[in-house]
């Protein structure tokens, strides 16, 4: 623990001081210019609303929708069903094999096996079937989850514990076992050399990523392996790339020789507006065919049913593009509609072009901590991003350090702008000394819940209070979920400013108040982990619910949570205080030395403007817009065109909450939810690990509660000096 908690303070130890640097004094490293692409639209024949798989060959495109095989022909637009009898149901892995056939896998239910079976066909480019091999499902044994040919026609059986591989006679050739459960359904890739790629999931308590394992035939093993993100999705290679991978937003194809992947196209830059990338597929001349959902669609369809429209383009490089001034946005990984926003901005805004740095490697099997580590260097070079929007950030503390733009007055000079027309309580309790250093268009907040009956109808109360409510519970019950140790952080993320002056680089940790705390979180006996609360509360044995309300349906699922009437009570603490507070639902940040001003404000003034005119209902937590509240408040309390419900597991068991229209009780609660809260919950991780490291000794019994609190000063002090 302790080396981790070296590695992080030094990362962002680094930062600051790179930051901190005067921008004149660095020189900034020539860049190899980005290759430019126009997005231009397919359009799809009507009644295709999804494709569940396609490859590309030559000019054609084959694809598998509505269970149809289809070939759209990218010369001339048109599409041809092509004559291929369906045995079973095609699961939408289609491959492009090197001989330019294609390459089919389906799951059959019935038929002449009582069982079914799987199948896998190999077709000519007209749809004629040259070569099928059909396996029996077996009682009893793992299911098959694809099937692949390769180049000398060997079949490619990939199950949950193993890779079967099987001559064209039907003779097994020899078996290789997988030591992880698979990743996907298509979780085999055609390799641009001809071998078969296995991909899995590595996911222990150390290490999360991607291994791609190739298959040695010759030597009947397995051969060289690739270790690529958690967050990459691979795809069959050609002749100009043993395989490609999206990572982020980004297009790459893998280099075996520079054992590295080349960036071919940023698609966020280029306008590619799908919420989702189910094909990927370059072609000889540079052009990159791509699809995938709407993105603009994914809260009308959540909310209100309906089906997706298909976005399908091919991105064609191009010298001709409008000259327009960039700025830069860094990120380690943008979220759905964060994703939807810039790629909105880029194709309306005539000025401006967002150009998205995500810092990082989907190529490896890295950690946060390096990507912030490659962000510091690219600082220390002199390119200091102009927007900021990266979890984790130590707001305050780069704020102290004059890192941060004050937004208030850029909010307060726009002429479109009023802080009447936001939810001002929100931004209030974001600032940090009176000063707006984040935005976000949306919100949370981080509170418990408990039965009314129980805990009374308030939104303050201390530990003491705690424990008298859960006298009226059953026995055996206990009061909160998680550990000792996510109480601790939860109640230190509900307001730093308590024990941290950046300002005067001071801290207290060795206060009463902070003693308090650690005697408290050491008296709570661990409770369910979060994926288990649900289950927990509904049978009595957890009192309170850890909730993140934003939805104006939030009251309903903690009702349903806790089987009556509810309050918002938040977390007990020793000052008695609201123990909610708000959190963005992403956030953003103009650095100081940002280069383009003008243009970053351009940017997040559209976060803080009224989005009906772009799309509808886009926010997966409370608008910070007003105009966005009202309506989204009107939507919720009007009667439900659509049956509305959610469904998820809860230790082991599944549950399903049956939504109704926001009542006016409702909606009332959560804004004295709202009037109540006044503290904003951020994250410190070098500080959480810091005192977590010393509070876990002291709740282990290895360290008195004064020693602890002295100790946990004493380092905390130390590395505050540092940092400021």
């Amino acid at each position: 623990m302790r080396k981790r908690i070296r590695t992080w303070t030094a990362v962002l130890l680094t930062l600051t001081l790179l930051l901190a640097l005067p921008a004149c004094g660095r020189q900034e490293e020539e860049e190899e210019p980005e290759a430019a692409y126009v997005c231009e639209p397919i359009t799809l024949p009507e009644g295709i609303n999804y494709i569940q798989g396609g490859c590309l060959i030559g000019e054609d495109f084959y694809m598998i929708a509505q269970n149809q095989l289809s070939r759209l022909s990218l010369a001339d637009g048109t599409t041809e069903a092509l004559p291929y009898t369906m045995a079973g149901f095609l699961d939408g892995a289609v491959h492009a094999a090197p001989d330019g056939t294609l390459v089919i896998f389906e799951e059959k239910a019935g038929g002449e096996n009582p069982n079914g079976s799987y199948a896998v066909r190999r077709l000519d480019r007209e749809g004629a079937e040259l070569f099928h091999y059909e396996r029996e499902k077996r009682p009893g044994e793992p299911e098959v989850t694809g099937m692949l040919l390769d180049a000398d026609g060997d079949v490619f059986i990939r199950t949950a514990k193993q890779v079967e591989v099987v001559a064209p006679s039907g003779e097994t050739r020899f078996t290789l076992p997988t030591e992880e459960d698979l990743f996907a359904s298509d979780d085999m890739i055609l390799l641009g050399d001809g071998r078969v790629g296995v991909q899995e999931s590595v996911r222990n308590t150390s290490e999360r990523y991607i291994r791609l394992r190739t298959v040695d035939k010759e030597g009947k093993g397995w051969g060289k392996s690739y270790s690529l993100s958690e967050f990459a999705y691979l795809r069959d290679g050609d002749a100009n790339a043993l395989f490609y991978y999206v990572g982020g937003d980004n297009l790459y194809a893998w280099q075996e020789e520079l054992e590295t992947g080349k960036q071919i196209v940023n698609l966020l830059s280029v306008g590619y507006a799908g919420e989702t990338l189910d094909l990927i597929a370059p072609m000889s001349d540079g052009r990159v065919v791509v699809a995938g959902r709407d993105s603009s669609q994914w809260f009308d369809i959540i909310n209100h049913g309906g089906q997706w429209d298909y976005e399908m383009a091919v991105l064609t490089p191009t010298e001709d593009v409008p000259e327009k001034t960039v700025v830069t946005y860094a990120t380690t990984g943008l979220a759905t509609m964060e994703r939807f926003s810039i790629m909105h901005f880029n194709r309306t805004n005539p000025d401006y072009q967002i150009k998205v740095i995500d810092y990082s490697d989907y190529g490896s099997s890295e950690s946060q901590e390096a990507a912030m580590t490659r962000l510091a260097t690219e600082i220390g070079a002199g390119k200091i991003p102009d927007i900021l929007a990266i979890s984790g950030v130590p707001t305050a503390r780069w704020a102290s350090n004059g890192l941060l733009e004050d937004l208030w007055p850029w909010i307060d000079n726009d002429p479109e702008l009023d802080r009447a027309d936001l939810m001002a309580r929100v931004l209030e309790a974001s600032e940090i000394n009176g000063k707006l250093y984040e935005i976000c268009d949306n919100f949370r907040f981080v509170t418990t819940v408990g039965r009314r009956d129980v805990v009374g109808e308030r939104m303050t109360w201390t530990p003491e209070d705690m424990w008298a409510a859960l006298e009226k519970m059953p026995e055996g019950c206990v009061p909160l979920e998680g550990t000792k140790m996510e109480l601790l952080d939860a109640l230190m993320s509900m307001d730093w400013n308590r024990f941290v002056n950046w300002d005067h680089s001071t801290c207290s940790f060795d206060s009463e108040e902070f003693k308090e705390i650690l005697k408290f979180c050491a008296s709570v006996p661990d409770g369910p982990s979060h994926g288990s609360n649900t289950a927990w509360a509904r049978d009595g044995r957890l009192m309170l619910y850890t909730y993140y309300p934003g939805e104006f349906d939030s009251v309903q699922h903690g009702e349903y949570a806790l089987q009556g009437e509810i309050s918002f009570i938040g977390y007990p603490n020793p000052w008695g205080e609201t123990g909610s507070s708000f959190m963005w639902n992403g956030g953003c940040m103009m650095t100081s030395a940002c280069k383009q001003k003008e243009g970053a404000w351009a940017y997040l003034r559209t976060l803080l403007l009224p989005k009906k005119d772009q799309f509808s209902e886009v926010f997966s937590a409370f608008p910070v817009n007003k105009e966005d509240m009202e309506r989204l408040r009107k939507t919720a309390m009007a009667p439900m065109k659509y049956e509305r419900s959610f469904g998820f597991y809860s230790d082991g068991e599944y549950f399903t909450i049956q939504y109704h229209a926001v009542t006016q009780e409702e909606y009332d609660q959560l804004m004295a939810l709202y009037d109540a809260v006044d503290t904003f919950h951020r994250k410190d991780n070098a500080l959480s690990e810091i005192i977590t490291e010393v509070a876990g000794a002291y709740f282990a019994g290895d360290k008195a509660l004064e020693e602890a609190a002295e100790l946990i000063q004493r380092r905390a002090q130390l590395y505050v000096n540092e940092q400021t």
